[in-house]
């Protein structure tokens, strides 16, 4: 074989460019399915956000049970709730701001406001950047806040 024969021979040149496409377009559908495992993460926080204020909305001690507002959020999105942080917490205040227990009445003798927050976090791992090798995860919060009374 001569060299001139060798520089203008393009055997082998199709396999090369599938070889790059096909891994291109792996990484593509990759990504693809990765960002829509986020989304999917993202939509179960909010739904245990959802689930927790229903469960506190039913009544004022309920508002205050953090506990089984926390179990109904977990509940709602059960068995998928291993990774989640849940808190939550109510306040009360008067009109004019000030805080006060929620069994007091303001100085106007109304009673309080009573606000409810429920907040998931949850960090969310990359599926297909732990084969390459990459560390670390997405934080990834929700959180409602509704008025209880």
């Amino acid at each position: 074989m001569h060299i001139r024969h060798l520089i203008h021979n393009e055997r082998g040149a199709v396999t090369v460019e599938m070889a790059l496409l096909a891994s291109l377009f792996f990484l593509m559908i990759a990504g693809l399915y990765d960002y829509g495992r986020l989304i999917v993460t993202q939509q179960k926080l909010e739904h245990a956000v959802r689930g927790g204020i229903q469960y506190g909305l039913q009544s004022q001690s309920q508002a205050q049970d953090y506990a089984g507002v926390i179990a109904a959020a977990r509940a709602a999105v059960a068995p998928d709730d291993a990774n989640m942080t849940i808190t939550a917490y109510s306040q009360c205040e008067c009109p004019g701001g000030s805080a006060v227990p929620c069994s007091d009445t303001c100085v106007d003798n109304t009673f309080p406001q009573m606000e409810l927050e429920v907040e998931a976090t949850q960090t969310y791992q990359f599926y297909f950047a732990t084969f390459l090798g990459v560390d670390g995860g997405i934080p990834l919060a929700a959180e409602a806040e509704v008025r209880a009374r």
